[in-house]
């Protein structure tokens, strides 16, 4: 796996996104698999996901316009953007009757983690 994806711990790490700032993320177990067989098959170097252009990653409208496609392909009509689907976070594990006290700890080591590898 390349670097910034701790698949032993599930998570991943998003450098410089949105306002130049690091994240960290959960990386569930569709996610991983996903990763691993893309991986396998384009064997990424610099960049994860690079443009078609050398020497350049994906930008952010990029995946934007990607996730637009990929929504009305699955005829979903909600109106919801790539960064809604971080913000979903908390509120999912809360409907799956995630505690409370659990989410509040998981957001704030997912925090601290951003912390450490942006220093």
């Amino acid at each position: 796996m390349p670097e910034g994806i701790d698949s032993s711990r599930m998570l991943v790490l998003i450098r410089t996104g949105k306002d130049g700032k690091d994240r960290v993320s959960i990386l569930p177990d569709l996610a991983r698999t996903v990763l691993r067989k893309y991986c396998r098959e384009h064997k990424p170097q610099k960049w994860l996901f690079p443009r078609a252009k050398p020497g350049s990653h994906i930008t952010e409208h990029t995946v934007q316009k990607g996730f637009i496609r990929e929504k009305e392909k699955t005829g979903i009509h909600k109106d919801a953007s790539v960064h809604s689907l971080r913000c979903s976070l908390a509120t999912h594990l809360l409907e799956v009757r995630t505690a409370l006290r659990y989410i509040l700890e998981l957001l704030r080591r997912l925090r601290k983690q951003v912390k450490q590898n942006s220093h």
